[in-house]
């Protein structure tokens, strides 16, 4: 583990999904969607580096109680407005970096965060990510982005989808530099993320497959699937992409 990066990583969560209610505590092998996340971020990062910015409402409670587990600060906020949590965070903490993570995505690898920092602390970038093209799945979400991004260049009056997104306001606007993630290890293509029943079902069976939790698999892992047998990454294939607040 390595604590030098000067990074702070927020995971948006929340209990209230419209599509899936209470996703983030389903249970796979062990496992509930939130520690898969926290399980994986924890081989790479320290908790005291890595937030989880959940709502205040009663229901979040639980989300908070794992954060707690885990050693995992907490941020509670607007429920609606999902911006203003990170920025809250980003008036508290000392880091010149913030990954943006997605509570729903138990695949997002710690190499990605890492590549994703590497390559914006290296050059005049505001912000990189692996969002930009089609260059990786859905649910593999990395956005790393200057923290001055949200104090010094957020908008006065952010708009509902900038409330929403948090980082649309980076990506939409030709003044900031932004950049597409480049790595070598590319995911095999699929639908990563947690929003549908179906998702859930693609998990399950990803699991009991490789009989391991969640958080144990690897790209690697996800590739020998996908040539041995791929029918499991048709279960949820149907699903229209979206692109919405955890």
């Amino acid at each position: 583990m390595n604590s030098s990066r000067d990074l702070t990583i927020i995971i948006q969560s929340r209990m209230g999904s419209s599509r899936l209610p209470g996703k983030m505590v389903l249970s796979i092998n062990g496992e509930t969607i939130l520690e898969t996340v926290l399980i994986r971020l924890l081989k790479e990062f320290p908790p005291e580096n890595i937030y989880i910015a959940i709502t205040d409402l009663p229901q979040d409670d639980i989300l908070n109680n794992i954060a707690d587990q885990f050693g995992i600060q907490v941020f509670r906020g607007d429920n609606e407005n999902v911006l203003s949590r990170f920025v809250e965070i980003a008036h508290k903490v000392k880091t010149r970096f913030v990954c943006r993570l997605t509570g729903d995505s138990p695949m997002i690898m710690p190499e990605l965060i890492n590549d994703a920092y590497s390559q914006i602390e290296s050059s005049n970038f505001d912000y990189v990510s692996t969002i930009l093209n089609e260059n990786f799945p859905l649910g593999v979400h990395v956005e790393v982005f200057k923290l001055g991004c949200l104090i010094d260049r957020l908008p006065k009056e952010p708009n509902v989808t900038q409330c929403e997104h948090v980082t649309s306001f980076i990506y939409n606007n030709s003044e900031f530099k932004c950049k597409n993630l480049m790595v070598e290890n590319k995911y095999p293509y699929g639908r990563y993320t947690l929003d549908y029943l179906q998702d859930f079902h693609f998990f399950y069976k990803l699991s009991n497959y490789l009989n391991m939790p969640l958080s144990q698999i690897t790209i690697d892992d996800l590739w020998k699937v996908k040539i041995n047998n791929p029918k499991i990454f048709h279960i949820n294939m149907s699903i229209k992409k979206e692109r919405t607040a955890v």
